[in-house]
């Protein structure tokens, strides 16, 4: 697949460039870039920037009347004239997102025919370039390369400590179906625990690697489940204590395992909602005591977070 760089100083048309050859490489294209040469826009120009790369066909951006148009060329392999199809659209500021997924989807639909039993059976049919509402519907978009999670979190401990409340911020980087990243979440915050010695006040952190993978996705939502793993950080402060007992703070760091399964919402091409249930297994077990009184987080910690994920 060979694809002309643009040469015009234009914004829309270097982005629709970037998210056409991010989308035909998610697609599993071979993908060759080409400089844009002087005449590249006539279907001569781009058969010969085809023959040249080796490729099936060859796609060129541009502007006509004021429109970012998409021009595809596709080679002849039945004996019939290669012809040249027009993509316009006016989609706002989505124009380059749906072009580049119309393009592939026509490429998709075009190529196909390469590997039919039959090729000389195909005939040439001259028709206008296709409007945009007879355009193939779209397929279900990737995701964004890279990805930023917000999120608001809270872990259930058990019936001493109660439920801790605290916010998570997340990194990861897409590959297909898979998504590997990070995610940071704390101060997670329990309310003061209170025993017949005294009260702690006590804050928790998370930290682990994750790698999460889709299971099910259309153009709206997405499932999947993911496995993680990294550290739990416990700290205790102690509050008022009761004589002869003197305070003192303290803390515990353990390992982390943990698995879960989440789902999002997509809200624009490159933003969406979420929603996350996990179980945290620590080792060793993180407790806290005051006194007599003593506490251990249960096996597994219960965890959900909601949140915003925006891709880039």
């Amino acid at each position: 697949m060979a694809v002309v760089r643009p040469v015009e100083n234009d914004a829309v048309l270097v982005e629709t460039f970037n998210r056409l050859t991010a989308e035909l490489r998610l697609q599993d294209f071979d993908v060759t870039t080409v400089d844009a040469q002087a005449g590249q826009r006539t279907a001569e120009a781009l058969e010969t920037t085809a023959r040249r790369a080796g490729a099936l066909a060859s796609v060129a951006l541009m502007r006509n009347d004021g429109r970012t148009a998409v021009d595809v060329w596709f080679d002849d392999r039945s004996g019939v004239t290669p012809m040249v199809r027009r993509l316009e659209t006016a989609a706002g500021t989505e124009l380059p997102s749906v072009l580049a997924i119309r393009v592939v989807d026509l490429l998709r639909v075009n190529l196909r025919e390469f590997r039919i039993e039959h090729p000389a059976e195909i005939v040439r049919i001259d028709r206008p370039a296709p409007a945009e509402t007879a355009a193939p519907a779209p397929p279900v978009p990737a995701p964004r390369p890279w990805e930023i999670r917000a999120e608001g979190m809270v872990i259930y401990d058990n019936a001493a400590l109660g439920p801790a409340f605290g916010a998570g911020l997340g990194f990861a980087r897409h590959s297909g179906p898979f998504r590997v990243g990070v995610l940071v979440t704390g101060p997670l915050i329990t309310a003061t625990w209170e025993t017949p010695d005294g009260s702690a006040f006590i804050r928790q952190h998370l930290g682990w690697a994750e790698m999460r993978v889709s299971w099910w996705r259309s153009q709206w939502l997405d499932f999947g489940v993911s496995v993680a793993a990294g550290a739990h950080y416990l700290s205790a402060q102690a509050g008022t204590i009761r004589p002869p007992l003197h305070p003192k703070d303290d803390d515990v760091w353990s390992f982390a395992g943990v698995v879960g399964a989440d789902g999002s919402f997509r809200l624009t091409s490159n933003a969406g909602l979420s929603l996350t249930l996990r179980a945290i297994g620590l080792a060793p077990k993180a407790g806290v005591g005051v006194g007599t009184s003593t506490t251990v987080l249960q096996l597994p910690l219960l965890s959900a977070s909601a949140g915003l994920l925006v891709g880039f």
